[in-house]
């Protein structure tokens, strides 16, 4: 009678192979995103817009508006995730201070920051950062008696 030997098992090595490219690959993905997106944080702190800016000179068609107690509270705060709070203080026409606050979104393309509120449309927003100084540009809309007109507002912020 003739001795079976026993049945070998077959190994196929590729599976084994294929299992420890693929978690060699995912592994090397993860590692690349982590330490990519932690790149592009600490670019984003060191952005110069980021912080908070108090205003200390606006002007109106070129005009200097005097800022006086209520307008020095006017303040501007970029944050890192892209969103910005401003408080804003005016007087209306009884000499009143009233304050409110914007919220809306910033970023930066073509190397030009730009603003955007999510409720005011169109009003040509613009930020410049010129020798430590932010000039936050706009224009503002008018609709006295029916005759509607604009004004170029810029707004002068220091850290």
């Amino acid at each position: 009678m003739k001795k079976k030997l026993p049945q070998q098992k077959k190994i196929i090595p590729a599976k084994g192979f294929f299992q420890v490219l693929n978690f060699i690959f995912i592994s090397l993905l993860i590692t690349f995103l982590l330490v990519n997106c932690n790149r592009f944080e600490l670019n984003k702190e060191q952005d110069p817009l980021i912080g908070k800016w108090k205003m200390f000179k606006k002007t109106k068609d070129g005009l200097n508006i005097p800022i006086d107690e209520c307008l020095s509270s006017n303040f501007i705060e970029f944050k890192t995730n892209n969103k910005y709070i401003e408080t804003i203080s005016y007087k209306d026409s009884l000499d009143n201070c009233f304050t409110y606050n914007d919220y809306g979104e910033w970023y930066f393309y073509n190397g030009n920051y730009n603003i955007d509120n999510l409720t005011i449309i169109n009003q040509n927003r613009k930020i410049k950062i010129e020798n430590d100084i932010l000039i936050y540009y706009y224009q503002a809309w008018n609709d006295p008696f029916g005759n509607f007109t604009t004004n170029d507002i810029e707004r002068y912020y220091k850290k």
